[in-house]
């Protein structure tokens, strides 16, 4: 569908759902799914001063050109690379 809209050539699409997740929310979701218990541990000192603390796509261009919305759910993504991975 992307190769058929009309001036899309060197333009940037972001297959993405549009909402952030923690690193917390994605270790429980996969810790859920493989019913491993994790725990999560910061090391302070590896944290830098101008750490991304958010980082989000937006799907917008996609939407715009494509009409094209998210399908599968983040949890679903994850628990197929869970399969793919055994």
């Amino acid at each position: 569908l992307l190769l058929d809209v009309v001036g899309g050539e060197g333009e940037t699409y972001n297959v993405c759902s549009g909402r952030a997740y923690s690193l917390r929310e994605i270790l429980q979701i996969v810790s859920n799914i493989s019913e491993f218990s994790m725990e999560l541990r910061v090391n302070p000192d590896l944290m830098r001063a101008n750490e991304i603390t958010l980082l989000r796509g937006s799907n917008d261009l996609l939407r715009d050109r494509t009409g094209l919305a998210p399908q599968i759910p983040l949890r679903e993504t994850l628990r197929w690379m869970l399969r793919a991975e055994a």
